[in-house]
C-alpha cells in the first residue's frame, strides 16, 4: 500500500503522527517494515526463537522509524506472530 501511495503525485504527506514530508516519508516507512518482515520472517524460518530475534534484528539503518526499542519489539512480536501463519 505504501509503494502504491508513493506513485501518487503529491507535494506534501500528512502522517498520523511526526512531521509533515514528502513520499520519502513514504519510501522509508516501507523500507522499515520490508527490513523488519525479511529479518523476523528468515529468522523464524532459520529456526530463531521469537527471544533470539528480539536481541538479534536490527533496525538501527531506518533513523527514527527505528527509534522506540519498545515499538520495535513490539512489531518484532507481531511479525513473529504474523509469520507463523504464513
Amino acid at each position: 500500500m505504501l509503494n502504491d501511495l508513493t506513485r501518487w503525485e503529491v507535494k506534501t504527506v500528512v502522517p498520523g503522527h511526526g512531521a509533515l514530508g514528502t513520499v520519502a516519508i513514504l519510501r522509508a516507512q516501507s523500507a522499515f517494515l520490508d527490513d523488519l518482515w525479511t529479518q523476523v520472517s528468515s529468522g523464524k524460518k532459520a529456526g530463531k526463537s521469537l527471544e533470539q530475534l528480539l536481541k538479534e534484528v536490527n533496525l538501527s539503518k531506518h533513523g527514527d522509524f527505528a527509534a522506540d526499542q519498545q515499538q520495535n519489539q513490539s512489531a518484532i512480536r507481531a511479525v513473529f506472530r504474523k509469520a507463523a501463519e504464513s
